[in-house]
């Protein structure tokens, strides 16, 4: 449980780096609000954004609170970052110097889902 008093991680520093090396196209700090009301507030009307579920990892709390707690997938996904502090949008030719770059900054990172035409929601498939 100690992982529930650690701080919010700052990625102030990865992302300046980062927009020196690819353009970034939106960012979305997954805090409250989680992963269903923040990622949509870094898209232009038109777009939505597809998350691959089990394309990260996630922590073994959030499956702890979710089944003590008896909390459905969508209110998890609201409430909490489920492991996923931060998101960054580049275009689909930049991603692999994203990675590089973040990655050698010390970040863990990986590819979590694409930008579609949309409404402005957080679409959940699985992959």
């Amino acid at each position: 449980m100690e992982e529930l008093l650690e701080p919010t991680v700052i990625y102030v520093k990865s992302i300046l780096n980062l927009a020196e090396a690819v353009k970034i196209r939106g960012l979305a700090h997954i805090t409250g609000g989680g992963l269903i009301d923040n990622p949509p507030r870094m898209l232009p009307p038109g777009l939505a954004i597809r998350v691959d579920l089990g394309s990260w990892h996630v922590p073994p709390i959030f499956n702890f609170l979710q089944q003590l707690g008896n909390v459905e997938d969508h209110e998890m996904r609201r409430t909490f970052n489920m492991g996923l502090g931060f998101i960054v949008a580049v275009r689909p030719h930049d991603v692999d110097l994203a990675l590089e770059t973040l990655i050698a900054l010390g970040e863990r990172c990986c590819v979590v889902g694409q930008v579609i035409p949309g409404n402005g929601e957080v679409l959940f498939v699985n992959e």
